[in-house]
């Protein structure tokens, strides 16, 4: 049961990351960056975001969010947890 709560969750997460790339202020979006960094995939990303411009932040999140939610919802569906 606690497999499929967890499951869940990290879809919704999904789910709000791309809803918050729709709806959030141009100025929130500009702010974003990320914080402790710790490997090379994340200093990558932290690069891209912070030298783009908006819509290809929007654009980036929204494919994140996506991506986390298809990911998570496949193994939901499929039973692989």
């Amino acid at each position: 049961m606690a497999p499929i709560i967890v499951i869940s969750l990290m879809i919704l997460s999904g789910i709000l990351l791309m809803a918050s790339s729709i709806f959030s202020k141009k100025k929130d979006i500009e702010n974003l960056s990320f914080f402790g960094v710790a490997d090379l995939l994340g200093l990558v990303v932290n690069l891209v975001f912070s030298f783009s411009t908006v819509k290809i932040k929007r654009v980036l999140l929204f494919s994140l969010g996506l991506l986390l939610a298809g990911f998570f919802l496949y193994i939901l569906i499929t039973g692989k947890y």
